[in-house]
């Protein structure tokens, strides 16, 4: 139902779903992706409960901020987008006739976000707009446009692998490392710009809007173009 919903066209809904088949089924995907997801819902809390800090005098502090370590699993997640147990099943896509490997990127790109991030961020706004209140709602919205943002850079990093055909034994933690630590660059500056924005009356709301172009324009131009399907020879 949400594939059909957020997907531009039949192809693109199907890749989507396939994707979302796979993050469910795939065993090694979960126990490698999995850990970076419960490290997503804990990290903002460690930052919250740390020593001098009075949860119930929250509200009217900037510690929401936290909220953008939610997208300490990007990194994670979209290496082993590549890889699967079952690679050598990449073949069908030999005689599908899908031939612009961008549609099947966007499709599995929207399955990660829907999947994983998305449940994990509303939960851990829930929690956080019961401690901030409801004031801080305008922040929790640039803070999920941004790891939108966030996915995409990571996603384009990748390079033009198919998602689910290498063999797992040949993931490479070197660029995982990599990945991580750009993610949490660009975190602490996104983070730092937010800040700095809050300090200025109604900034919160045209830094909202203007993330929300930039949003629009990165998955615009992030996935143009048709890049040929490259199946790997088995």
């Amino acid at each position: 139902l949400i594939g059909a919903i957020i997907a531009r066209n039949n192809e693109e809904k199907a890749l989507y779903n396939f994707t979302a088949t796979m993050i469910k089924t795939e065993r090694e995907f979960k126990l490698k992706t999995y850990p970076a997801l419960g490290l997503s819902i804990v990290l903002p809390f460690i930052i919250l409960f740390q020593p001098g800090i009075n949860i119930s005098q929250l509200v009217g502090t900037k510690f929401y901020l936290s909220l953008y370590m939610c997208s300490f699993m990007l990194p994670q997640i979209v290496i082993m987008l590549q890889y699967s147990q079952n690679y050598k099943g990449a073949f069908i896509f030999r005689i599908t006739p899908l031939t612009n490997i961008n549609t099947y990127k966007k499709a599995a790109l929207k399955a990660v976000i829907i999947k994983l991030l998305f449940p994990v961020y509303i939960l851990e706004s829930i929690i956080f707009l019961y401690l901030f209140k409801i004031t801080i709602l305008p922040d929790i919205i640039i803070i999920f446009v941004t790891m939108l943002i966030f996915s995409v850079i990571s996603y384009k990093l990748i390079g033009n692998s198919l998602p689910f055909s290498k063999p797992i034994v040949n993931t490479e933690k070197g660029v995982a490392m990599i990945l991580f630590f750009l993610v949490m660059l660009l975190q602490g500056i996104f983070a730092g710009i937010h800040f700095v924005v809050t300090l200025f009356p109604f900034g919160v709301y045209f830094y909202s809007v203007f993330l929300l172009v930039i949003n629009y324009l990165i998955w615009h131009f992030a996935f143009k173009g048709k890049t040929p399907l490259k199946t790997p020879d088995f």
